[in-house]
């Protein structure tokens, strides 16, 4: 690359050079303008002039966070942090220039950085693979420039091209008319004619367009069950494809699924992204009616764009699809996928099962994983706990990420009770998926169940944003924070940290007063904040707008609160802090020793029943 807007300003302390140069050499093997160069840096007022402009021109900068910067209250690459700060300044929020990269264990909490470096996403690299995957991310993100931009133009050219194919369709009408009538009159056949038309041309599998197809397509498949990070860099490809051609099927189709999946991870929700993938496909499948990828980018649309948003929004069109396209392709692992979610919303549990069982045949490990992680789920879903923690057990043996990792510390929380077993399967979740929400929320219930509030405190610290909002838990993140000060006896502490959670709630009850879950989390804080008429009528409201989440553990006195614990697991009462103030009740602890000699409830008694009934 020699366009300067395209270059990436590396910034590192001197001690951290030699691990500033192997990720210089990952991004230069990937095609990336990097401004690195020991033998430049000469000192004086004109290098510091040609700093100054290399941090003004260059496309992105990349500061490299580490011990050695955080030993350093003073250096030269402080200097370059500010100024690349200040000229964010001049930035619309959405734009990304700052991309902080983390090469040791330093934590977003004890870093000193600017605090504009907290509110983007980090990297962390911890080796050569690492470095070659943060090269990928950088050559996307310096590919296509806006998505509305490039989008609107995008649109256009295939509408121009559309009215071209018009054009010309009408003026192929014209012709045909008149070369009937000259068949007529000649004795001519007009099949000849047609025979004789050459056929439409193939796409070029080697074009520039379906490289990057290949790219997303390929990020895609490299995790069970993509991240925000993989999905974040297949969308840059899939930019890239469709700016590079818009009339190119696949191209829409894999956007539509990295759209889709974005929803169905809940790591975006909104309105627009699943709009996003039901147009892209929409798109694709009028492109290319008959193409595989095109169908199947609509069928997993309507069962995971939708159905995981809203199980009522969960089209039967998809089923049929779904099983013609595994006529065509019968091993195709998204589709089996596809179809055993499709089946599990159904509570259509057997051939659901049969599906991820088919999944579970494929040789490659990573597809192994996901398929087991499903089929845990699936045996979650019916009560089937130790079946699902089997499933679980399996699948992070063959590849640990955060969807079998959360499933299985569930279990061990929920089911088993093994709190060592939920740590150490917290510690094989990568720093990454820490960070986010959905990896931030399992690790805060794990501190939470073991008391450990020093620890949730270091979990919050690390994630820059003041709200978490992820399928496994969301709300504002001083609510997590109240509890672990309650936890560690500093009510003061806890109090400050709930009103300000209170207040966040409350902004976006302003934006959205419909939402059931906005209302149920304010309700709780209330409760903490010992406000309970308020509280009281905020999951009155909860509960008016849909809400299916009870409440009586929380409101009611010990003696009711004690009698609509009686299906809770028997993990779930020995070891959650919540029901604390109800463990001194003589009733709370006949139903703990109830709970435990129940199958249903304790996996001990699960497993003397089990013996049992094999003797």
């Amino acid at each position: 690359m020699n366009d300067s807007g395209k270059a990436v300003f590396l910034s590192y302390a001197s001690q951290d050079a030699a691990a500033a140069r192997k990720i210089c050499e990952a991004l230069r093997a990937a095609g990336v303008e990097v401004w690195f160069d020991q033998s430049e840096l000469r000192g004086g007022d004109s290098w510091d002039q040609k700093i100054r402009r290399q941090i003004k021109e260059c496309a992105l900068f990349v500061p490299v966070i580490s011990a050695n910067t955080n030993a350093r209250a003073e250096g030269y690459f402080r200097r370059e942090w500010n100024q690349a700060v200040e000229r964010t300044r001049d930035m619309a929020e959405e734009k990304l220039f700052l991309v902080p990269v983390v090469i040791d264990g330093t934590t977003d909490a004890n870093a000193l950085v600017p605090e504009k470096f907290r509110t983007v996403q980090w990297t962390r690299l911890s080796g050569a693979e690492d470095n070659a995957a943060f090269a990928e991310r950088l050559v996307a993100l310096l590919g296509p420039a806006a998505e509305a931009s490039f989008h609107a133009r995008v649109v256009g050219e295939a509408e121009a091209r559309r009215s071209s194919r018009i054009s010309r369709g009408r003026t192929w009408s014209l012709v045909a008319i008149v070369v009937v009538l000259a068949s007529a009159a000649f004795g001519w056949r007009w099949q000849r004619l047609e025979e004789k038309r050459p056929p439409p041309a193939a796409p070029r599998r080697d074009s520039p367009a379906a490289e990057s197809v290949a790219k997303a397509q390929q990020t895609l498949a490299a995790s069970p069950e993509p991240g925000l990070f993989e999905l974040k860099t297949a969308e840059e490809f899939c930019r890239r494809a469709v700016e590079q051609d818009g009339m190119n099927a696949e191209a829409w189709a894999a956007w539509s699924q990295v759209e889709t999946w974005f929803v169905a991870q809940h790591f975006d929700i909104s309105v627009q992204r699943r709009e996003g993938a039901r147009t892209k496909a929409a798109r694709a499948v009028d492109l290319a009616p008959t193409s595989f990828e095109a169908r199947l980018a609509h069928a997993c649309f309507l069962v995971r764009g939708e159905g995981f948003v809203s199980v009522s929004a969960l089209s039967a069109e998809a089923e049929p699809l779904l099983q013609k396209l595994l006529e065509e392709r019968p091993d195709e692992p998204r589709a089996l996928l596809a179809l055993g979610h499709f089946m599990r919303a159904r509570e259509r549990y057997q051939e659901s099962l049969a599906a991820f069982d088919r999944m579970a045949l494929n040789a490659n490990p990573v597809l192994q994983a996901a398929a087991h992680n499903a089929r845990g789920w699936l045996f979650r879903d019916q009560g089937k706990s130790n079946e699902a923690l089997a499933a679980a057990e399996r699948s992070v043996a063959l590849r640990p990420y955060y969807g079998n990792t959360a499933l299985l510390i569930s279990l061990a929380l929920n089911w088993r009770g093994d709190l060592d077993l939920a740590k150490s399967t917290l510690a094989r979740m990568s720093a990454r998926d820490l960070m986010e929400d959905f990896g931030a929320s399992i690790a805060l219930e794990v501190c939470y169940y073991r008391r450990e509030p020093a620890g949730m405190l270091s979990v919050l610290r690390a994630v820059p944003r003041p709200w978490l909002d992820s399928n496994r838990w969301s709300g504002p993140k001083d609510y997590w924070t109240g509890l672990a000060h309650q936890m560690a006896g500093n009510g003061e502490a806890a109090t400050l940290a709930w009103r300000d959670a209170l207040k966040q709630v409350q902004q976006r009850l302003e934006a959205d007063a419909g939402q059931w879950n906005l209302h149920f989390r304010r309700g709780e804080l209330l409760l903490l904040l010992e406000e309970r008429p308020e509280a009281e009528k905020a999951f009155a409201l909860a509960k008016q707008l849909g809400s299916t989440r009870a409440t009586n553990a929380l409101l009611a006195t010990p003696a009711v609160a004690i009698a609509g614990l009686r299906n809770v697991p028997w993990a779930v009462l020995r070891y959650y802090p919540r029901y604390d103030r109800l463990r001194s009740e003589p009733a709370f602890q006949q139903l703990l020793l109830a709970a435990e000699k129940d199958p249903r409830r304790s996996p001990h008694a699960a497993a003397a029943a089990k013996s049992e009934v094999v003797k």
